[in-house]
């Protein structure tokens, strides 16, 4: 803004300010070295944010054992193992378009009308949401005992884990079957 406009708007503020009795305070611009002297602990403490940011961000590794934790316990039958690595409010959409729950994914599993003779996991990534939410993505080969025959599967999957008490529970699974091959 030019010095002259400046100038005749100061002059009118302080016309309005008497005529009203009112003293009026315009602000004028600090002097450059003040306003780098209060940037630069703002960009010191923007730059901490990010930094601190970017190592909370890094992927779980404790998430990623506890699916490998659930594939070792479907492997092994074990449905004590699963039911703690399991949230009660799991949502499980099998690769078929079936919706599970977690007492639908006991219920098969204790009966033992589904059973796993191979469950291996790899291209696992997993990315932190916040402190205590994960999403995981990866790839599933495995052997499954599903309505009486043994299928080999190669699956995609996405999981949810929530941390609840400082123990990673699943909250919800997605597989899909991988594109075929263009050919």
């Amino acid at each position: 803004m030019p010095a002259v406009r400046r100038k005749a708007i100061r002059a009118l503020h302080a016309r309005i300010a008497s005529a009203a009795r009112v003293r009026t305070v315009v602000p004028t611009r600090p002097p450059p070295r003040l306003i780098l002297a209060m940037k630069t602990p703002l960009l010191g403490l923007a730059l901490l944010c990010s930094l601190a940011l970017t190592v909370s961000a890094a992927p779980p590794d404790d998430v990623i054992a506890a699916e490998r934790a659930r594939g070792r316990a479907l492997v092994a039958g074990d449905a004590t193992a699963l039911a703690a690595l399991l949230a009660d409010d799991l949502v499980y959409l099998h690769s078929s378009g079936k919706r599970e729950t977690k007492s639908d994914v006991l219920a098969g599993f204790t009966s033992r009308k589904v059973a796993y003779e191979r469950f291996d996991l790899s291209l696992l990534e997993a990315r932190l949401v916040t402190p205590e939410v994960a999403v995981l993505t990866g790839t599933i080969d495995q052997r499954k005992l599903s309505g009486g025959k043994w299928t080999d599967l190669k699956l995609l999957f996405h999981a949810v884990w929530r941390r609840d008490s400082g123990v990673w529970r699943q909250v919800s699974l997605q597989t899909v079957q991988p594109p075929a091959p263009k050919t």
